[in-house]
Order: structure tokens, then C-alpha cells, then sequence
């Protein structure tokens, strides 16, 4: 179909974006779900690709790539007719009975999350 035709000329396979093996667009200052916040990601998939060149043929080159999550988020709206965090809620979520699970958390929510830690000059700090 289109989506399996789009992604294999852009990105290699589902494989390739799993695998953070799509070619391009690694998860550093060029990383494009950075570039333009106020883009919905159809319309960040079709600038990326219209603008910024993949640095690797697919398959050929590790590199971790938010993009690439991206790009297959958008597969799946595209293939299931339902937006990313709906798809996750009726597909995964509600029939493994995962009630406190979200793709964003909500508001009233954020208060049972715990604060994280990374080591910043060899001291953990919260983040």
C-alpha cells in the first residue's frame, strides 16, 4: 500500500525504524523533531523530508532517532483511522487493563510521577 511504499523509498522497513537503522536523522542538534515545535508530525514528516537529507542509507548505520518514532507513530494513525494516544489506549492499555497508563500523562496526574536523576559532573541531579 502507499505507507509501506512511502517508508520503504525514505526509510528502509518497519524493521529499519525499530532498529533506529533508517539512514538518518539521529538524535543530536540536527535531530528534526526539534527544529520545528509547532509542526504536527504529518506535516514535520513531510518538511523532514523535503529538507533534510538522510545521512546513512537504510539499514547501513545505528543511530538513536526520535524521528523514526515519529514516522511510525504516524504509520500507525494513518493505518489504524485513530490518533497515536487513542490507538495505544483502545489497542494496548485498556484490554491489558493498564488503567494508570498513558502516551502523555495528564495533568492531575503528574504528581505521582517521581523526579528523575542524571549524573552531572559526576554528582546525580534531578532533571
Amino acid at each position: 500500500d502507499k505507507v509501506e511504499l512511502a517508508l520503504h523509498r525514505s526509510f528502509g522497513n518497519f524493521c529499519h525504524l525499530l532498529t533506529h537503522a533508517s539512514g538518518g536523522w539521529a538524535n543530536d542538534k540536527d535531530d528534526p523533531m526539534f527544529k520545528n515545535p509547532r509542526m504536527d508530525h504529518a506535516e514535520l514528516i513531510a518538511w523532514t523530508l523535503a529538507n533534510q537529507k538522510q545521512t546513512h542509507k537504510p539499514g547501513e548505520h545505528f543511530a538513536y532517532s526520535n524521528f523514526g518514532y515519529c514516522v511510525l507513530g504516524r504509520v500507525i494513525e494513518v493505518v489504524s483511522g485513530m490518533p497515536f494516544d487513542t490507538f495505544l489506549r483502545r489497542r494496548i492499555f485498556e484490554p491489558s487493563g493498564m488503567n494508570s497508563s498513558w502516551f502523555q500523562v495528564p495533568g492531575p496526574q503528574a504528581k505521582r510521577l517521581t523526579t528523575n536523576y542524571a549524573a552531572v559532573a559526576g554528582v546525580l541531579a534531578p532533571i
